[in-house]
């Protein structure tokens, strides 16, 4: 389908890097990020360009925060990569995350992330809560 799929823009001319003058570097990443108030305020005051570099994208929630990053004075400010969009994963097969529960909490505590993904269920979800609520009194 993917292969379809480019020959018919190529016959149509679909042009995805027409905007490259405007923002040079083409950037890519997880749909899951943590970005500053500045850097929401300046993604908000460029919407007209993100719409129209964005317009015909097959996956823009994955490229357009990227890329527009990158291409402003914010890149400086990027964390690195290694620090996992401070998130704390356990990956299963393929492509998919693990549900988190409550015998993972240690770890979680451990990993020095601010966030989790996947918490499996209320009932897990609710006792992971419990197990911070008793972490931070116990401080």
């Amino acid at each position: 389908m993917q292969k379809g799929l480019l020959v018919v823009e190529h016959l149509l001319r679909v042009n995805r890097l027409k905007h490259v003058q405007e923002l040079p570097i083409i950037a890519k990443g997880s749909q899951w990020f943590s970005i500053t108030d500045d850097f929401a305020k300046y993604v908000v005051s460029n919407s007209a360009l993100v719409t129209r570099v964005c317009r015909v994208s097959r996956a823009p929630d994955e490229v357009f925060l990227q890329t527009l990053l990158l291409n402003s004075k914010f890149a400086s400010k990027l964390a690195p990569q290694t620090s996992g969009n401070l998130r704390y994963i356990r990956w299963g097969q393929g492509n998919s995350p693990k549900s988190l529960g409550p015998k993972d909490f240690q770890a979680l505590q451990q990993s020095g992330k601010l966030f989790a993904r996947k918490i499996s269920g209320l009932s897990d979800g609710l006792a992971l809560r419990q197990l911070v609520r008793d972490e931070i009194n116990k401080e």
